[in-house]
């Protein structure tokens, strides 16, 4: 059995996390992917999925769009190719996802933003501010 530290100090690959490796890994690691003893299996799924998206993001800012790969990908989340493609069957579907989650989040800040009252100048500056 795991104990509490043993698990605060493992990867996402359950090897031992020593602070050094970690320092080591340098800034080419966005994003790893969650542990395995999250609430529920949907939570973990949601949370890898999450982190999927977040290290394409991250990749196609470094390296640029078309220059992105399944395998980078996988590497940088911390999972095996295979189980990245259980949850997207391409990069394009990738970054089909993560541009979806954009538009939903700017959307819904907008809805916030709409259900103010006052004056249409300062809804507008508001809208403006939140997209900046």
């Amino acid at each position: 059995m795991i104990n509490a530290h043993d698990r605060e100090h493992r990867d996402a690959r359950g090897r031992h996390d020593h602070p050094t490796r970690r320092a080591s890994l340098g800034a080419r690691v966005f994003k790893i992917v969650p542990k395995l003893w999250e609430e529920t299996i949907e939570t973990h799924r949601r949370s890898v999925r999450q982190a999927i998206l977040d290290t394409t993001a991250g990749l196609v800012a470094e390296h640029g769009l078309r220059a992105v790969t399944m395998s980078q990908i996988a590497e940088q989340t911390g999972i095996g190719r295979a189980t990245l493609y259980k949850y997207f069957p391409d990069v394009d579907a990738i970054l089909l996802s993560w541009h979806e989650q954009q538009v939903d989040h700017h959307l819904e800040q907008l809805r916030r933003l709409a259900e103010h009252a006052g004056d249409p100048r300062k809804r507008l500056e508001a809208v403006l501010a939140e997209s900046g």
